[in-house]
């Protein structure tokens, strides 16, 4: 019986010392917690007192500069229309002719294109026990891969032009 009691009170003191350990490890996390908390606050305050001058200077800046930003923009705007008048006739361009390699670096490429009601390929897809819903880029590999097998998918071809970064027109 005696040495029932010793194994108890082992017990008992090793249990008292896993609480003291964890009392001591709680305590240690939450002075390292409310250190974090209290910078994560101070970095908080600065970063919003930063932000609201770094808004205030971008706002100054905008208004000072309404006029060059109106001119940006409509820059861009007429840019982006020539842009696509140079796409457009290049386009024509090598429809008529083939070309691929046109004036200034512009160039044409021709991008295989796939065309299929979607209902038909979901149905395809369920028939063939591949989903519940229809996986697009999964469903055109395999349409892509048994080309002319799915009567209800059609293969076009569709040109593209690019334009260079920079345009080299050659001096006549």
């Amino acid at each position: 019986m005696h040495e029932l009691e010793h194994e108890e009170h082992e017990q008992a003191v090793s249990d008292a010392a896993y609480a003291d350990m964890q009392a001591q490890e709680h305590n240690k996390a939450s002075t390292y917690l409310m250190d974090a908390l209290l910078r994560t606050e101070s970095l908080r305050d600065s970063f919003e007192s930063l932000k609201a001058r770094k808004d205030a200077l971008e706002e100054e800046f905008r208004k000072q500069n309404e006029e060059l930003f109106g001119r940006l923009s409509a820059c861009q705007e007429a840019l982006a229309v020539v842009e696509s008048e140079v796409r457009d006739h290049a386009i024509v361009i090598y429809h008529l002719s083939g070309e691929k390699k046109l004036a200034g670096g512009v160039g044409i490429r021709v991008m295989e294109k796939i065309e299929y009601a979607p209902e038909e390929a979901l149905g395809w897809a369920k028939e063939h026990k591949m989903a519940l819903q229809l996986d697009k880029k999964a469903f055109e590999r395999i349409a892509k891969a048994q080309k002319g097998e799915l009567n209800f998918v059609k293969f076009t071809e569709e040109a593209i032009a690019t334009l260079p970064a920079k345009i080299t027109l050659e001096k006549e």
